[in-house]
């Protein structure tokens, strides 16, 4: 019983890891979507990358699933310790 807890410690402990490399590539994303973006006040429109906003979007929207599943996997196994 000790050896599947302390397993479960560590699956937990990397999830974590992962868990906050997830939030901080997300948060870079959105800050660079954020960036390009704002452009637009001090820029034409047409020069402004909208495109390449969108993916920094579609990126943080996609690393937000994975996220989403990190976090599910991290609830059941802090369930499963308790």
């Amino acid at each position: 019983m000790n050896l599947e807890r302390a397993a479960l410690k560590g699956e937990l402990a990397g999830l974590k890891e992962n868990k906050t490399s997830l939030v901080l590539k997300i948060d870079a994303n959105i800050r660079a979507a954020k960036a390009l973006l704002s452009m637009s006040a001090i820029k034409p429109i047409d020069e402004i990358d909208v495109d390449g906003a969108a993916v920094q979007l579609s990126e943080a929207s996609a690393l937000k699933v994975k996220l989403s599943g990190v976090v599910a996997k991290i609830t059941a196994i802090e369930k499963e310790l308790d």
